[in-house]
């Protein structure tokens, strides 16, 4: 039994390079690949200019993950230092998608820009949350979910969930990219 999220990322190529053994790499994939290394997934595959008649000339980072837990991959793509994160494309495919969702930045969260609606416009802004308890399956798209873990939220219900006690805001130990 499988559950594939296809990923893929794309972003400016004025982010910072490192040496990586022999080659250099975007600090940005190292950090993502070193979480996904952590967390019992394989690395992201660069698309290079093999991959056409012409050099390719964007910055192209795939993979499929079996049983990916989304949010918290997109909580630790969000701590990532991105000197240009306006030019940052996060595509996700869950399996039983019909199209990718685009995750792009608005200010310091991600926001799901929905590509299915007829103007392809809607925006959702999702912000990360900790969870407070009782035992709520809805906010995690019917997962469990214990007090004190992280999730996403929309922004629009954010408030209510606040206010409700059900949720409160991150506070700086609860943002780590590990």
């Amino acid at each position: 039994m499988s559950n594939i999220t296809n990923v893929t990322i794309t972003f400016s190529s004025m982010e910072r390079q490192e040496k990586h053994g022999a080659e250099w790499e975007f600090s940005v994939i190292l950090r993502i690949n070193e979480w996904l290394e952590r967390a019992g997934y394989r690395q992201l595959l660069r698309i290079t200019d093999d991959a056409g008649a012409k050099a390719f000339e964007a910055q192209l980072y795939i993979a499929g993950f079996n049983y990916l837990e989304l949010d918290k991959f997109l909580l630790a793509f969000e701590q990532i230092e991105w000197l240009s994160p306006s030019g940052v494309q996060l595509f996700v495919k869950e399996e039983n998608d019909s199209v990718f969702r685009l995750y792009r930045f608005a200010g310091r969260w991600l926001e799901v820009v929905d590509l299915a609606s007829p103007d392809g416009v809607a925006v959702i802004v999702v912000v990360p949350a900790v969870y407070n308890g009782p035992d709520h399956k809805n906010l995690n798209n019917g997962a469990e979910i214990e007090a004190g873990e992280l999730i996403r939220v929309a922004e629009a219900n954010a408030q209510w969930l606040i206010e409700k006690g059900m949720v409160r805001l991150p506070e700086r130990g609860d943002l780590r990219f590990d």
